[in-house]
């Protein structure tokens, strides 16, 4: 299964946000898991330099019914001197209720 999601947000201080997902459900016979990858750009109406746009993938593997193990990797891109370019690899553990 493939979704593709739009999503806009516009923040109090007139920063308009967007996002592009796109993900698809693997499964085995022993494993279960959700690969994605999303685009994200914010654009700062004020004038204050905040543009800045972030680029992930990552995936969730189904660790059992109440729990999941999350991987990423994030890249930021500067768009203007006042937000840095960064690289981030992360994981987590979540419980599902």
């Amino acid at each position: 299964m493939t979704k593709i999601i739009f999503l806009v947000i516009v923040l109090f201080s007139s920063i308009f946000a967007s996002e592009e997902v796109l993900e698809r459900d693997f499964r085995t016979e022993y494993l279960t898991f959700l690969a994605y990858t999303y685009a994200e750009r914010f654009l700062d109406f004020q004038g204050r330099g905040l543009n800045r746009t972030r680029v992930a993938v990552g995936a969730n593997l189904k660790i059992s019914k109440i729990m999941d193990f999350e991987t990423y990797y994030l890249h930021q891109v500067s768009n203007c001197t006042n937000v840095p370019t960064d690289k981030a690899v992360g994981s987590r553990l979540k419980f599902i209720s």
